[in-house]
């Protein structure tokens, strides 16, 4: 959108909704489990056709772990000059920028029990929401591995996927370059 630069994400936030006019939109959930956290977090991402990547995690205090989640489109790409693998023949999942969307997940202990805190900023900028930019689930490998195993041609496979799902989600865009890397 412009030239500026921020060292932090709320100033990123700031100038987003005041010199762009971008509305932001801030969610909280509190979880009592990670596996309610984890199906939460992939529906959002199913949802919003993006994914969210760790970038880091801290321990602030004893008893509270902090993880930050950002866009995977998040970032700039540096491929190096003496490159041993070629480059992908789709460019990059970087967009180059930094996509404001975040989650930070506060994780507490106490007593045995862990209280999961939620703060989520769902609104993408500086990128387009293209499912073939997704990484495949787990549960898609595993799903792709076994047709392999069972000896299915990887062209009926594709074929199959494509006619099964749209090409609105990331697996009825599946390729061959999938299959092999499987």
């Amino acid at each position: 959108m412009c030239g500026e630069k921020f060292r932090m994400t709320v100033n990123l936030n700031e100038h987003l909704q005041n010199v762009h006019n971008v509305e932001m939109k801030f969610a909280h959930e509190n979880f009592y489990s990670e596996e309610d956290f984890l199906q939460w977090k992939e529906k959002i991402q199913v949802e919003s056709v993006s994914s969210f990547k760790i970038r880091n995690t801290c321990e602030k205090e004893a008893g509270l772990k902090l993880t930050y989640y950002i866009c995977h489109r998040s970032g700039v790409s540096n491929p190096t000059s003496n490159r041993i693998r070629h480059a992908k023949a789709l460019g990059s999942v970087k967009c180059g920028f930094a996509c404001p969307a975040m989650t930070t997940v506060s994780r507490r202990s106490i007593d045995g029990v862990t209280e999961i805190t939620v703060q989520y900023q769902s609104v993408h900028v500086g990128h387009d929401m293209e499912p073939g930019k997704l990484h495949l689930t787990k549960d898609e490998r595993s799903a792709l591995a076994s047709s392999l195993e069972q000896g299915i041609p990887m062209a009926k496979i594709l074929d199959e996927t494509r006619e099964a799902y749209s090409p609105g989600q990331r697996f009825g865009l599946t390729t061959r370059k999938d299959l092999h890397n499987i």
